[in-house]
């Protein structure tokens, strides 16, 4: 049976669910079907989690996408310049918590494309969603994943997506290493989102 890109995404990102690990073939289907496309909306990148493409139509937490085994990870918008000022909760490399805020601003009118991560529990739990993303080809510029921030930035947000937010805490786990940001989300009954900003190749 032939799978659709979709599903061997799928399977791609559950060889890697719980580690980042040498990218298997199946994970590599996203740089193929990168090749002579848009490189910001067909991203080449690696994925632990589920890419979804189109993106989801529901983040709220009562009635949208859920999952307690990955995160939901989606292209937003770009290039796209700024329409205003937004502050940014994380420029810089390292390992942090939800709660870390340098909030550097970002001015109107530069350019990014824009990617957001999704996580949201069936069952109120302690277990963390872990997860990863790479981008082999653009240079993070910064995370959003405080709700004020998040909602201030809200022109980013995919046209006819509702989305909600909630502040990222002290459990909620990153590390961002070059090209890459890693995850270790603990929502509980609320959810978690971060607006991954990049350079446009």
């Amino acid at each position: 049976m032939e799978l659709s890109r979709r599903q061997i995404v799928g399977a791609g990102a559950s060889i890697a669910a719980t580690a980042w690990v040498a990218p298997s073939v199946l994970a590599l289907d996203r740089v193929a079907a990168a090749t002579g496309s848009d490189v910001c909306e067909n991203p080449q990148m690696l994925v632990s989690a589920s890419w979804e493409d189109p993106p989801p139509l529901d983040l709220d937490k009562n009635t949208g996408i859920e999952s307690d085994d990955e995160v939901f990870v989606f292209f937003e918008q770009g290039p796209v310049a700024l329409e205003k000022d937004i502050k940014i909760n994380r420029v810089t490399e390292g390992s942090f918590n939800g709660k870390s805020e340098q909030n550097v601003e970002f001015l109107a009118g530069t350019v990014v494309c824009s990617h957001f991560v999704h996580a949201n529990r069936i069952d109120d739990t302690d277990t963390p969603l872990t997860g990863s993303l790479t981008f082999p080809n653009a240079t993070i510029l910064g995370l959003i994943y405080r709700s004020g921030e998040l909602k201030k930035a809200d022109f980013l947000e995919v046209p006819g997506t509702d989305y909600e937010y909630d502040n990222a805490e002290t459990e909620d786990l990153f590390t961002w290493s070059g090209g890459t940001l890693s995850w270790s989300l603990v929502p509980g009954n609320e959810v978690r989102g971060i607006r991954i900003l990049t350079e446009c190749p």
